[in-house]
């Protein structure tokens, strides 16, 4: 919930408050912003990031800008319309960060600003508990809720799902700071088991990290929420 609804016409347009908590915008957010300048500078997040732009979006706002140095999928910036490249970046709720691979290890950044962090695997040959315990190391340090979603469930007898389960929770209360919920799942018509809905919520930031080595190394990086 948005701490002062006063500040609402500051946003623009009467729906760019709902636009902008459907993106993440919080109460966490509004406290580093100065209302009188939002008209010039309206927030937007980094839903995108490619090698040389980035996909932002905001209340009616959706463009590709330039690529800034130092900034991850989930980063809020405050836009500047007339030079891209002098936006403010917001200060992070929560980070999930890496050392690259190679010789000089630099960070990573992966992305910013979640509450939850779905990590995906599916139950074939490729699942590897070992993985799972990587990813939710990370988001542990990052301050971030991991949920682990095991998907292709239908592609298993039940007692091999029931066993991949349990080593899956056995393996994670090494870390039961983090609490990681365990998630089956299947496209299958009537084979699901579980929903994600519950923790996705409005003004929330989520995202979805597969846990196969043929999956996660792949593609651009894209934030849910």
């Amino acid at each position: 919930m948005l701490p002062d609804t006063s500040h609402d016409d500051a946003l623009g347009p009467p729906n760019a408050e709902t636009q902008l908590r459907n993106l993440g915008w919080s109460a966490y957010l509004w406290n580093q912003v100065n209302p009188a300048e939002l008209e010039n500078t309206p927030p937007v997040r980094i839903t995108q990031v490619h090698r040389n732009t980035l996909h932002i979006q905001g209340a009616n706002l959706d463009m590709m800008i330039p690529s800034l140095h130092g900034v991850t999928v989930g980063d809020w910036l405050l836009f500047n319309r007339e030079d891209a490249r002098s936006s403010q970046l917001l200060d992070r709720k929560s980070l999930i960060k890496r050392r690259a691979p190679g010789h000089d290890r630099k960070e990573q950044l992966i992305a910013a600003n979640l509450d939850t962090a779905f990590i995906v695997s599916s139950c074939n040959n490729d699942f590897r508990v070992a993985r799972l315990e990587r990813y939710v190391a990370m988001a542990h340090e990052a301050n971030v809720t991991p949920v682990i979603v095991l998907t292709k469930i239908d592609k298993i007898k039940k007692s091999e799902l029931e066993q991949v389960v349990s080593e899956t929770e056995l393996a994670l209360k090494k870390r039961p700071a983090a609490h990681p919920e365990v998630l089956p799942s299947s496209s299958e018509k009537g084979r699901s088991r579980t929903s994600t809905r519950g923790h996705n919520r409005i003004g929330s930031g989520s995202c979805f990290r597969r846990g196969s080595t043929s999956q996660s190394r792949r593609g651009k990086r894209k934030n849910t929420k």
